[in-house]
């Protein structure tokens, strides 16, 4: 890019006439979930259709998205590793992905879909994806080694809950200790840490402990 008088074009470069037309970058998405597309929960939860399915339509929403102009998506949860793999290999038109795997809470957390009534969801419906529940210093050191180790580009932690009677917006999730471990040893393998975190002492902590998006 620059001036037309400094910059020339290989001569077989294809060349679009673009006049009438706006040019517009590329945009980042810097949160999105599009493994999430609908808010019936059976299909959210991905229990709805054939998990084969469910990854093709995935990879509809992934070259809509790139059409409507979004050239790269961070994508903060649920969409397992295999998908950027194959926007890299050619294999499907999409954006370029960076990728949380599974974000990460305690027992009770957003994570957690145990409801009131105490029907318990099966910890992970997608078997490529890390469990999401860690308690404790030590589970939340191995959880966080365990979504590094499937080669996810950046660590999702729910800080705080959203939309439940038990577990509201401003309430906190993993205590003070477990998320400063959780940051720091995200940071020790170079990963950065995305914090959903609405407001209250969650969303403070996030901040004091060092997260690196909210």
């Amino acid at each position: 890019m620059g001036h037309r008088q400094e910059v020339s074009s290989p001569p077989n470069a294809e060349k679009i006439d673009a006049t009438g037309m706006t040019l517009l970058l590329g945009l980042i998405d810097c949160h999105d979930h599009l493994s999430s597309f609908t808010y019936d929960l059976m299909g959210r939860w991905g229990f709805a259709e054939p998990r084969s399915l469910r990854h093709l339509r995935i990879a509809k929403v992934m070259d809509d998205t790139l059409l409507t102009g979004y050239t790269t998506i961070q994508d903060c949860g649920w969409l397992d590793v295999g998908f950027k793999l194959a926007v890299e290999q050619g294999l499907i038109a999409g954006p370029r992905l960076l990728v949380a795997t599974s974000p990460l809470s305690p027992t009770h957390g957003m994570s957690d879909r145990s409801s009131p009534s105490g029907h318990h969801q099966p910890p992970s419906p997608d078997p490529n994806l890390p469990l999401k529940i860690a308690d404790g210093v030590d589970q939340v050191r191995d959880k966080v080694r365990e979504v590094v180790g499937v080669r996810a580009d950046l660590v999702k932690v729910f800080q705080t809950g959203w939309g439940r009677p038990h577990h509201g917006s401003k309430d906190v999730a993993f205590n003070r200790d477990e998320l400063r471990a959780l940051v720091s040893e995200a940071h020790i393998h170079g990963k950065k840490v995305a914090s959903h975190a609405i407001g209250g002492a969650g969303l403070r902590m996030s901040i004091e402990e060092g997260v690196d998006t909210i």
